[in-house]
Parts: C-alpha cells; structure tokens; sequence
C-alpha cells in the first residue's frame, strides 16, 4: 500500500516544503525490499508502525565564479566526488544531481534506551550514521508481567524522540543534523508531548532552538543512557541534504514566507579574525582592505546597503537574531566557518559569498543555499599559513556588480529530477 501523506505521513499542505514531501510506504507485501521500514517492523519484536520514506530527487545549480578566476569552477567540480553517495554531476551542464534518497520512521513500544545509538559521537552507529540500528534498544521482554506502578517506574516517559547525532550540541551540527531526525518524524507526533534524548546540553542560541522546536525543561534528556519510554519514535535513519527538510524547519521557525531581496538592505560579514570562533583558521589576511573595498561599492551602488560585521551578542537572542537576518539580510560574506551558517534565515535570493581556502573544502553552504533558492558564489583560494587565506578582492567586487540584490539570471538554484521528460509530466527543465 502507497499511503500518499494523508494522516499518519509528512504533509503536503500549503507550505512550500511540501513541494519536496517524500512519498512513504507504510505496508509490507511479498515484493516489498526486506530492508524496508515496514518490513523490518513486521520481524522486529516491540516495534508496531514503520514507514519507508521516499525522497523526491532534485537537482542543484552549480555556483557562481567571479569570470577573473578561470580556474575556479573546475577545481570545485572536483569537491563533487566528496559527496558522491548522494549527489552527482547531471547530463546537464550546470547542475549536480541528487537520486534515490530514502528515510526511515519506527515506532517501538514499551523500550528503554541505554546510550545506543551513542550521542555526540562521529560513529557509524550514531543517529543519521550509516550503521544506526534500534538493536540497541531494550526492549520489554515478551509475557512480562508488571503491575502498574512497576510500568510506570520502568516506563516513565510517555513518548520519546531518539535524536543522538553527532555532536549534537553544536550550532551547526544541531541544525544538518538534528533538526532532519526531529523533522522527518514530526508528522508522528502531531498532538503528543513528546519528550527527546540527546546529546550534552547545549548553549543558548541551541537550546533557544530547540525550544522553537517545542522542547524544553525537564522534556529534554541530556547523556542520559538509562531512559524508558512508552513509546520511541526512531527517525535517525534521514538524509543530511534534502529540501524538504530544511524547508520544514525554517518553517517550524517561522521564517517560511520570504521578504523581497530588494526590500532587504543589509550586507552581513561574518568575520574569523574577530570575535569568538570555535575553532582557528580560515582567516582572511587582508580583511580590513576588503571591508573598505566593499563599503566603497556599497557607496558607488548608491541603494541605501549597508555593511554590518556580523557579532551573535549584538541580539538579544536566538529568535531575534534569525527575525533580523529574515527581515533585513541581502547579502552574507566571509571565509567558510559556522557563523556563515546564519545565512538560512536570510531568504530566498539572498547572496552568499563563500571564501573557502584550498586546503579546507566543503560543499555544506553551497548545498544549504541553492537549497533555500538563495545565490550562492564561491572563491576557491589558495591556502597561506595553513587553512588562512588573502581574499581576492578584484573577484568579489565583481560578483557584488553582477549579482547583489538580484534574481540568479541563469535559473533557479534548486529544481524537481525526474528520469522521464515527457511533455504531460510536466517536469520543469
């Protein structure tokens, strides 16, 4: 049986997430994978509901270079082969591919967790790891009688999200990882109180967002690893980059609905040479000559923009900050670091310049921007004094020229991928 997302499955109302809704199978026949989520529920002694959710594909639009740098787009479409178990070059030029992603909700009752899946660990066996399992789970053994104040003690939490992903404290492992498991299963858990196991206690910008989330106070279980639970809802098994869920959780933030990039005035630098950074590296050296550069254009524009050095303490909070990057934001810039991570709030068209020294590469804030329709432009520069780096100031002030405050004039950043392209199907190309 299809269930096409009516009541048990994730939405597809209004919300512009539901346009990336997965499709979930929800029954076990003969020609149904073994290894699909209703399958596994039908052998798994304690588990009663399992859906296999399936993940529309997509595509991504390749970033922007600035034309002075004729190197730079070869050398990142090299990066893609770092990403190759959920995305590869299209036969289309400009675009990488995303195919055949799959998630998994499991409902099991009467359970105890005992630190398994592990919390805060880069283990295979961790939430959204390749290897996560509910074996670790205790499980009420079969005809066992208990009274009901022996249930209760043994069982005290009524219903139970797992979400133990890695470093699951942290500002961005928080939000591309578990913000997915909360999201992929929280169609289940319309109308519950459901409480959450996780990792150590994080700070307040994460604990302010799981609040928006609708978990706080003694709901939330930090490194606990000795919890019953009435009911566990088990959505570890999510991607790490799919439309759907980063929509939806924008959405649970309330920042669904986008403010008009014109309407948007603010240029936001996210500096690693000043203020707080978790970890060091991935300065730009000739910062202060690139900020007096960008004011200058900024000036020369003569559209009202202003340049703002981004600091986190400058908001009184995690909620105001996000309200303020939604409300005013045109622009993010900076070399790759997690105050770039900022730029979700920011809406759709919103430019995002990358600087991202040879030596320390990633994809993540190109994924997450085309994701989210904005402009993602990157400059891939060589590596001085270990991951640091000059920014190549020509280059950005190039891309400003052409892009700042403007639709991306080659298309979307983000489109449906469909094997078929035949006329009635009406798949946008």
């Amino acid at each position: 049986m299809w269930d096409l997302l009516w009541l048990t499955s994730p939405s597809r109302e209004t919300a512009e997430s539901s346009r990336w809704a997965p499709t979930a199978i929800t029954e076990c026949h003969t020609t149904t994978p073994p290894y699909f989520a209703p399958c596994v529920v039908q052998r798994t002694y304690g588990a009663t509901y399992g859906e296999e959710l399936l993940y529309p594909d997509f595509r991504l639009r390749m970033p922007i270079f600035a034309p002075l740098r004729v190197n730079d787009a070869s050398e990142w479409v090299d990066l893609i082969d770092g990403i190759r178990e959920r995305a590869a070059l299209c036969r289309e030029d400009g675009f990488v591919c995303y195919r055949g992603q799959t998630g998994q909700n499991i409902i099991i009752v009467n359970a105890t967790y005992r630190g398994d899946p592990p919390a805060d660990s880069w283990s295979d066996l961790a939430c959204m790891g390749d290897g996560v399992s509910t074996s670790g789970l205790e499980i009420l053994p079969e005809r066992t009688k208990l009274t009901h104040e022996e249930y209760e003690k043994a069982y005290p939490v009524n219903t139970l999200l797992i979400a133990t992903s890695p470093d699951s404290w942290s500002f961005q492992h928080f939000l591309d990882r578990v913000t997915h498991i909360v999201g992929q299963g929280s169609h289940l858990l319309r109308g519950y109180h459901a409480d959450v196991v996780t990792g150590r206690k994080p700070s307040g910008p994460v604990l302010e967002m799981w609040k928006m989330l609708g978990y706080e106070g003694e709901r939330m279980h930090h490194n606990q690893h000795d919890l019953g639970a009435k009911t566990i809802l088990f959505s570890c098994r999510a991607p790490l980059v799919h439309p759907w869920l980063s929509l939806k959780t924008l959405e649970t933030f309330g920042l669904g609905e986008s403010i008009q990039v014109d309407q948007r005035k603010k240029i936001v630098y996210a500096s690693r040479s000043h203020g707080g950074v978790a970890n060091g590296g991935r300065r730009v050296l000739n910062e202060d000559v690139l900020l007096d550069a960008i004011r200058e254009k900024l000036t020369e524009r003569g559209q009202g923009e202003e340049l703002v050095l981004f600091h986190e303490k400058t908001f009184g909070s995690q909620q105001a900050l996000m309200a303020w990057f939604h409300e005013n934001v045109r622009a993010v810039i900076g070399p790759h670091g997690g105050a770039l991570f900022n730029h979700r709030w920011a809406g759709t068209d919103t430019l995002v310049l990358e600087m991202m020294p040879k030596t320390f590469t990633s994809l993540m804030f190109w994924e997450e921007a085309s994701i989210l329709g904005q402009v993602y432009a990157n400059l891939f520069l060589p590596a001085v004094n270990g991951n640091d780096m000059n920014a190549d100031i020509r280059a950005v002030l190039n891309i400003l020229d052409d892009h700042l405050g403007k639709v991306d004039r080659r298309g979307p950043a983000i489109l449906e991928m469909y094997r078929w392209h035949g006329q009635e199907l009406q798949v946008p190309m």
